[in-house]
């Protein structure tokens, strides 16, 4: 997008918003006393910053903190993106030659990483990419593993390769913005998930998560199956249902030792989302990193107070990546603690693991050690699979703890009278076909609640 068409674009979403989404967006951004003057007066100052003609604001931590600090994401992302425009086409007016001698500028955003002792920003524009990032500018901008950035890169006459020479945004805010005294994940204050998650179409095995294993932001949640039992296609309605029903919170899919194809098909499926993805023929330690780095990239969202979904397959093929490079003996304290960095957190934000777990004897080592790390469980079913009943829930041996809690008084009853059914007057095909002709789950709560 042209940087005219983004300002115009920019400038109309402002003016369609109320005085106080506008005040919030100029406090995201840094404009100077925020809270004061007109709405009109507001957005020409929003647009300086857009243009680069007004320097935002660095948090001073004076002052009342802000009753509220919900604003449009996408627009703040949009004004700083116009910003590095402007750099950029500011840039190129300065420049009065190129030639061998002149360094040259570009831009570009990406997640910071550290690997093997060296600081990088890694960009994923169909494969990755990664530039090297000065140790001065980690500490000037305080920057962690995991924070999604937008740089300024440059190559000089006697370097073949460009890196990172400044930061203009750090988590899509100004990079002023980002200091020290940002929340830092390891401080926030765990909390029992209970706000949970309700589907609200009529997809079938969103259906049976509703009455059998009710899900919550910050649960771990497992899907367990043998092979060809459909946990692939379980993340996807999931990724689905919960972009439609939750289209502000963040979804980050983590496909480790996958098909490529599987991979393309999710990212034609879902375009919108973040994506940390190895394929089966890349070395076992870049699985081993993209692991750890899409849990980072995913604790500096929920330090900024989102809730975060991390849609993992799978966490089988992760194991045996770490027995593969030779990391036996930190596998399972590592896989332990990227599961249990999921949480409800009482400062604002979660972080919700959905993961798959295979139940093949070649994989029985990280199904038993990882099993028990689940609050929640999906377990599908080889025997429904093999009769090609899908979706191929093992709705007797799937549930959630605490489920008496987050289900309401009739979906509770109506669970547990279908429990009670199984086996004897209705068997787990029939209320598998019975959630797959229903549109949603009103209809079934009614029927079985008493």
């Amino acid at each position: 997008m042209r940087e005219d068409v983004l300002l115009n674009s920019i400038k109309r979403r402002l003016y369609d918003m109320s005085i106080f989404d506008v005040r919030q967006v100029a406090r995201a951004v840094g404009v100077p006393r925020a809270t004061e003057g007109k709405k009109e007066d507001t957005i020409a100052n929003i647009l300086g910053i857009a243009t680069g003609e007004i320097t935002p604001l660095k948090p001073n931590g004076r002052g009342a903190p802000p009753k509220s600090v919900i604003c449009d994401e996408q627009l703040v992302s949009d004004i700083l993106r116009c910003r590095m425009f402007s750099f950029q086409s500011a840039d190129k007016k300065l420049k009065t030659s190129v030639g061998d001698g002149s360094d040259s500028e570009s831009y570009a955003e990406g997640i910071i990483a550290y690997i093997g002792g060296i600081w990088y920003m890694l960009c994923f524009d169909g494969a990755e990419v990664r530039y090297e990032v000065d140790n001065q500018l980690i500490s000037r901008y305080c920057l962690n593993e995991g924070d999604c950035v937008l740089a300024i890169l440059i190559k000089s006459n006697n370097s073949k390769e460009m890196s990172v020479c400044g930061i203009i945004a750090v988590n899509g805010e100004p990079s002023e913005n980002h200091t020290d005294k940002n929340v830092k994940f390891e401080k926030l204050t765990r909390a029992i998930p209970r706000r949970r998650i309700k589907f609200n179409g009529g997809n079938a095995v969103c259906g049976i998560i509703n009455i059998f294993s009710p899900l919550a932001f910050g649960q771990r949640a497992m899907v367990s199956a043998p092979s060809k039992t459909g946990k692939t296609t379980v993340l996807k309605h999931l990724a689905r249902e919960i972009a439609r029903d939750y289209p502000e919170t963040e979804i980050v899919l983590m496909l480790l030792n996958e098909q490529p194809e599987i991979i393309e098909e999710f990212k034609n499926l879902f375009p919108n989302l973040k994506y940390f993805c190895t394929t089966f023929e890349k070395h076992c330690l870049q699985t081993v990193s993209t692991a750890h780095l899409a849990v980072e990239y995913a604790k500096r969202r929920v330090e900024a107070g989102k809730n975060v979904i991390i849609l993992a397959d799978g966490i089988s093929r992760l194991y045996r990546s770490y027995l593969s490079a030779g990391k036996k003996t930190v596998a399972v304290s590592e896989i332990t603690a990227m599961l249990y960095s999921a949480s409800d957190y009482r400062e604002g934000g979660s972080l919700t693991f959905i993961y798959t777990l295979s139940e093949e004897s070649y994989d029985s080592d990280a199904y038993r050690l990882f099993a028990d790390c689940a609050n929640m469980r999906l377990k599908l079913s080889s025997v429904l699979s093999s009769r090609r009943i899908y979706p191929s829930v093992n709705i007797a041996e799937s549930g959630a703890d605490r489920e008496e809690e987050l289900l309401g008084a009739d979906e509770y009853k109506a669970a547990v009278n279908l429990r009670l059914k199984l086996g004897s007057a209705v068997n787990e095909a029939e209320i598998i076909e019975m959630f797959k002709e229903s549109d949603g789950t009103d209809k079934i709560i009614e029927r079985f609640k008493d």
